[in-house]
């Protein structure tokens, strides 16, 4: 059995670097991670991966993509890998910011946040998320871990449990 593809793209090679590199610590071992600063190549590399029919659970694309707007390419990623879900990985309010669900950009600038909510309402995009800040981000981490959905990786979500759920008891029987 093959893992599961995780794929970035990010025209600037600094940020690629720091998505690439976060990725892999984290899902290096339940992925394989393919980074790509062109979302031409990325497409070309989308249609190998389904020839050799490997499975794509991830294709993230940074907002800032210059050469294409990324929820276009996200969209054509779609056509190519139609089970592999969508993330527009937008800016955070900087290097140290907190992870957000909502991120800083998108509530203080409605010119910012119209183009990835009209991608979302057009079905060019499953979702958005913060990229990584500085350290460990575990919001953006449970971000990727959740619309992954699981698959491939030993970071699943928990799943919900029933209001009538109760933990078993731990120790030695009275």
């Amino acid at each position: 059995m093959t893992i599961p593809v995780l794929m970035v793209v990010d025209d600037d090679p600094e940020s690629l670097g720091i998505l690439d590199g976060t990725l892999r610590r984290r899902y290096g071992e339940d992925y394989l991670i393919i980074s790509d600063a062109s979302p031409a190549a990325a497409l070309d590399r989308l249609r190998e991966l389904r020839v050799a029919g490997r499975e794509v659970a991830l294709v993230m694309a940074a907002a800032a993509v210059m050469a294409a707007p990324a929820a276009e390419f996200l969209a054509q990623a779609r056509s190519i890998a139609p089970a592999a879900k969508r993330v527009l990985v937008v800016p955070r309010g900087g290097p140290a910011a907190p992870s957000l669900r909502v991120p800083v950009p998108l509530v203080a600038d409605r010119q910012a946040a119209a183009p990835v909510l009209r991608a979302i309402a057009h079905g060019m995009i499953d979702t958005y998320l913060s990229a990584p800040g500085a350290g460990r981000d575990e919001g953006f981490h449970r971000a990727v871990s959740e619309t992954a959905g699981g698959v491939g990786s030993r970071y699943r979500p928990c799943p919900a449990r029933g209001a009538d759920h109760r933990p078993a008891a731990v120790g030695p029987r009275p």
